[in-house]
């Protein structure tokens, strides 16, 4: 594994942690102005731009707020990084990064997608600003991501087109679900319950498979992620069960 990955996901797991050998006067987020010293990377550039992303969003960041959280002029950082299209390039890397894939004590296929499921879902719901950036230009390490989903697939019997076509549901539903548990106010459970609760249609008739609905199976966001994994491995059985793993021509 690149010697540079592994230092940024050990400062990133823990955000108040305190960087460390990326050059002198590396500061935890909050410490104040870094030291005069500070010898800047693109690592130390792209820790403080996930500093400033887990503050303020993506919308909120800045190339001047990244100088900011180094303490450094923020035409400091354009010889290491050419804009902030490429910043957003190298964080989106990053929290890619962070995802630790599951080890070879995890066997079988299904096992395996879940066990993949609940790696991303520990870390992309806290960058969701970050997801479009995912979908429509992909980092060159979401390659490794692809890799694990498809080879277990592969074992498993499904065809080449078809383990990676899966791989791609399977992010489009994760993403779907980080997403909608963002919701205004942060507040994704209490809203669903709501909808029912003030539904003018509720008990009346108008929504007869809805009515006697308990108002927790709404909003339990573990449940549905949970449920929606399941239809997507039962999904994947019967492909794989109808000649889903066959090779075209």
């Amino acid at each position: 594994m690149n010697p540079e990955r592994v230092a940024r996901q050990q400062r990133t797991r823990d955000p108040e942690a305190p960087a460390d050998g990326d050059g002198e006067g590396a500061r935890a987020p909050g410490d104040g102005p870094a030291s005069p010293r500070v010898e800047l990377t693109t690592d130390l550039i792209v820790d403080a731009a996930l500093a400033v992303v887990r503050r303020h969003d993506v919308a909120g960041l800045t190339m001047r707020r990244v100088a900011q959280e180094l303490g450094v002029a923020p035409s400091a950082l354009y010889y290491h990084v050419t804009d902030k299209a490429a910043l957003l390039g190298l964080v989106t890397g990053a929290v890619v990064d962070m995802i630790e894939l599951p080890g070879p004590e995890v066997r079988g296929w299904e096992e395996q997608l879940r066990a993949f499921h609940d790696a991303a879902g520990a870390v992309m719901p806290r960058y969701t600003g970050l997801l479009p950036l995912l979908l429509s230009d992909p980092p060159p390490s979401s390659l490794r991501l692809a890799d694990y989903v498809v080879g277990a697939l592969r074992e498993a019997g499904f065809s080449k087109a078809d383990a990676y076509q899966a791989f791609m549901v399977i992010i489009q539903f994760l993403v779907g679900s980080w997403v909608a548990d963002q919701a205004p106010a942060g507040r994704p459970t209490a809203n669903r319950r709501e909808l029912l609760l003030r539904s003018p249609d509720r008990g009346r008739g108008n929504l007869p498979f809805l009515d006697d609905l308990p108002l927790d199976a709404a909003g339990d966001s573990g449940a549905i992620a949970r449920l929606g994994m399941d239809l997507v491995i039962a999904g994947l059985k019967a492909r794989l069960a109808s000649g889903g793993g066959d090779e075209a021509g």
